[in-house]
C-alpha cells in the first residue's frame, strides 16, 4: 500500500472515531483518536486527546503516566504539577515503582 493509499485511511479512521465521539463520548475513542493522531505526527493533537482520554477515564494510570512523562520531556513543570496528583490518585501505591515516571513515551 502506497503512502497516499495510508494517509486517506488515516484520515478516514479519525473520521469515524470523531463521529464515534460526538455520538456517544466513548473512553476508548479518545484514546484510539491519540494514537492514530500520534502515527500521523500531530503531537499536539495527541497529547489533547491523551488527556481527554484520561480525564474521561481517570483510573488508567498509563494515560496520566504517559502525559507526565510528555510533559517532563518538555518541560513543562505547570502541567507536570497539574498531572501528577490525578497519576497518584489513579493508583496510590504505585508512587514508590521504579517504573511511576518512566512510561513509555511518545513516539
Amino acid at each position: 500500500m502506497n503512502w497516499k493509499a495510508k494517509r486517506i485511511q488515516k484520515q478516514e479512521a479519525l473520521k469515524l472515531l470523531k463521529e464515534v465521539i460526538r455520538l456517544e463520548r466513548m473512553p476508548d475513542a479518545f484514546h484510539t483518536l491519540a494514537l492514530v493522531y500520534d502515527a500521523i505526527g500531530e503531537k499536539r493533537k495527541t497529547i489533547n486527546f491523551y488527556q481527554l482520554a484520561a480525564e474521561i477515564m481517570p483510573r488508567d494510570t498509563s494515560l496520566w503516566k504517559l502525559l507526565l512523562s510528555w510533559y517532563l520531556e518538555q518541560g513543562n513543570v505547570a502541567a507536570v504539577d497539574c498531572y501528577l496528583p490525578k497519576a497518584i490518585a489513579a493508583e496510590p501505591e504505585d508512587i514508590h515503582s521504579d517504573s511511576f515516571l518512566h512510561p513509555v513515551a511518545l513516539s
